[in-house]
């Protein structure tokens, strides 16, 4: 199972370290276990686009991971998300960005385990599709000729 952060990235890429007091008895197996289940579930968002495991994965990964191993360090905690939204606002938009991650709106810096897999972001073992509307004549105009063919081209529906 891949841990997308690690202890340290917590408070350098996620969460102020002042704001992860009274964490129990052992806070670095807590921060361990949240860093667990926060990866678990970013593995639902990455599959998707992805052969897991993932080999290798950059910051912008790291950092997803971080933000939300604090928030949820924060909840496990306590605090009051009307006295600090912040946080909540930091976990809607990396939730977010694992949703455009499953859409393939957005290719993190990954590679996966795939046989075909790239330093750029991955492969699904899937040649490239490109799909498009039939063409309706307009890339054959010539200088002279309106989006009719024989109109002045003076304006969408000719003259």
């Amino acid at each position: 199972m891949a841990e997308y952060c690690t202890v340290e990235e917590i408070t350098t890429l996620g969460i102020n370290p002042g704001a992860l007091t009274n964490l129990g008895p052992d806070p670095v197996a807590t921060k361990r276990k949240k860093i667990q289940v926060v990866s678990d579930m970013m593995d639902g968002y990455l599959r998707s686009q992805f052969v897991l495991p993932l080999v290798t994965w950059g910051l912008d990964v790291r950092e997803c991971c971080a933000t939300l191993v604090g928030v949820a360090l924060l909840r496990t905690r306590g605090y009051d998300p009307e006295e600090d939204p912040a946080p909540g606002e930091s976990e809607r938009m990396k939730m977010g960005w694992l949703k455009d991650i499953s859409r393939r709106f957005v290719t993190p810096v990954v590679v996966d385990s795939s046989p075909t897999a790239s330093a750029s972001g991955g492969a699904t073992g899937q040649p490239v599709r490109i799909a498009s509307a039939p063409s309706v004549g307009f890339s054959k105009l010539t200088p002279t000729q309106g989006p009719c063919g024989s109109c002045d081209g003076g304006g969408s529906f000719g003259g």
